[in-house]
């Protein structure tokens, strides 16, 4: 049997198609997952149809790979249990199939919530996910990567944010105090597929960021993009009781259809957290990786993106 590089899970999402098209380009032989696999970008891709849920198709996925980059992850739901599906069981199935499948090197994508598990379901399952893949891997060498707040083209989650830095006066859901890490998605393409190759790095939970250290403060994200934009972008933040009432109204209501929330209580607790920066074994310190967009160049690619996309 022909040996596949590598197998992704998450692929037809916002880092998942980032990282086939990285691979792409770095040559290497692709297995991917995928619910819907006329959701992919590149048709030439062999996959595997299924989701986390179903160990017949991770099974399938995973036969006769090298390795594997878990990147599927629930980042928004309206229950614990929704989120304990995908981020907790979905990756114990995940580790689980690749463990009995023989694959030598098993790739985690994590977030860097996961180091405050107390403030979210979100960060919870997040860091069970990560307990998971440290207890359960058997032989496989696994590393995990935990990002920060991660934006570029095509991404809709961090849309609403991005669009408020466009305006003159940005009315943003924070604290002035807080503080927070970034990174683009292609830096994060990059840094998966650099841990696909180094035994140095097993064993091990990274975070990385752009290169910034200490993060940004939300007026410092505006004043770099204003920096792009040529003018002058002033911040307003929203009181948390008033957020924390909208989430609170928009989670009651989204349990009664199928209408997914854009914010929710924990969503807020983590908006409001004042500390995510980046400091522990960070990656570019302890690797060879090293990260190529700054804040300025990625938001000016970004914004472009979505105006030419007409999302903005």
């Amino acid at each position: 049997m022909t040996k596949i590089d590598v197998a992704i899970t998450g692929a037809t999402g916002f880092v998942g198609r980032h990282l086939v098209q990285c691979l792409r380009k770095d040559g290497r032989s692709l297995r991917v997952l995928a619910r819907d696999p006329s959701k992919l970008e590149h048709k030439d891709v062999e996959f595997v149809q299924g989701d986390l849920s179903s160990p017949p198709a991770l099974s399938e996925l995973c036969a006769g790979v090298r390795s594997v980059v878990h990147c599927a992850g629930l980042v928004m739901a309206t229950t614990r249990q929704a989120f304990e599906e995908v981020n907790v069981q979905g990756t114990a199935n995940m580790v689980a199939a690749a463990r009995e499948a023989g694959v030598g090197r098993f790739v985690h994508l994590s977030s860097l919530a996961a180091r405050e598990p107390g403030i979210s379901d979100y960060a919870a399952t997040k860091r069970a996910g990560e307990d998971l893949v440290a207890s359960e891997s058997g032989n496989m060498a696994w590393v995990m990567l935990r990002p920060p707040a991660i934006y570029g083209p095509g991404d809709k989650a961090t849309l609403p944010l991005i669009k408020q830095l466009t305006q003159r006066i940005a009315v943003l859901p924070g604290s002035k105090s807080g503080r927070a890490s970034l990174l683009h998605v292609e830096d994060l393409a990059t840094a998966l597929v650099a841990l696909l190759e180094r035994d140095d790095t097993a064993g091990q939970i990274y975070e990385l960021d752009d290169g910034h250290r200490d993060g940004y403060s939300w007026e410092q994200m505006a004043q770099l993009s204003g920096k792009v934009q040529g003018r002058k972008v002033s911040c307003i933040f929203l009181p948390r009781p008033a957020v924390s009432l909208v989430g609170r109204v928009e989670q009651k209501f989204a349990s009664w259809g199928d209408r997914m929330p854009q914010v929710t209580p924990g969503k807020t607790a983590e908006l409001y957290h004042e500390d995510w920066v980046c400091r522990n074994l960070l990656l570019q310190d302890n690797s060879d990786w090293k990260p190529s967009i700054s804040f300025e160049d990625g938001f000016e690619q970004t914004v472009a993106w979505y105006r030419e996309a007409g999302w903005l």
